[in-house]
């Protein structure tokens, strides 16, 4: 984790304490992002994702379930990837971010399929808890962790669903 996305999340979760009132939290977090804002232009897409999101939006609702909150139509507008996604959950939208998993079950009820139907691609310990307790295949990207799947980049998903994906339909 780099830093400034350490020190946002430090202060997101200070924010979201009981120390501030509502009204303060609110006007914190709006300063907060515009700080956070300025580093957005510095990220980089992993290779290929946006091709390999936009084959797999053809013939599967896609979904974002992220622990980020106010950050995240920006990081989407920044990488192109608007349309891509048919919902996108973030911690705002539910009471419990991952590890719980509110925010699948969240994006489960928003593109109308049960949970066990769906892969939650992921890269963190949070991700997987969040998986396996809402009962949703997990695929791991680059990491180690215990997972149904194990994704080195964004191109093996595609390939995962090559039948789908190329006729279309899911």
């Amino acid at each position: 984790m780099n830093a400034p996305n350490l020190k946002f999340r430090t202060f997101e979760c200070t924010a979201s304490n009981q120390f501030l009132r509502e009204s303060d939290r609110v006007g914190f977090l709006h300063k907060l992002l515009g700080i956070y804002r300025q580093f957005i232009p510095y990220m980089k897409p992993e290779p290929g994702m946006k091709e390999a999101l936009s084959e797999l939006a053809v013939a599967y609702p896609l979904a974002v379930a992220t622990n980020r909150g106010y950050s995240m139509p920006a990081i989407i507008k920044h990488f192109g990837l608007n349309g891509l996604f048919q919902t996108i959950v973030t911690s705002r939208d539910v009471e419990h971010p991952k590890p719980a998993p509110d925010m699948l079950y969240e994006a489960a009820r928003r593109l109308n399929h049960a949970t066990h139907e769906l892969l939650f691609v992921g890269d963190s310990e949070l991700d997987q808890a969040a998986a396996r307790t809402a009962g949703m295949s997990f695929a791991v990207y680059k990491g180690d962790l215990q997972a149904d799947v194990r994704v080195e980049h964004h191109g093996e998903l595609v390939d995962l669903f090559a039948d789908k994906v190329m006729d279309g339909t899911s």
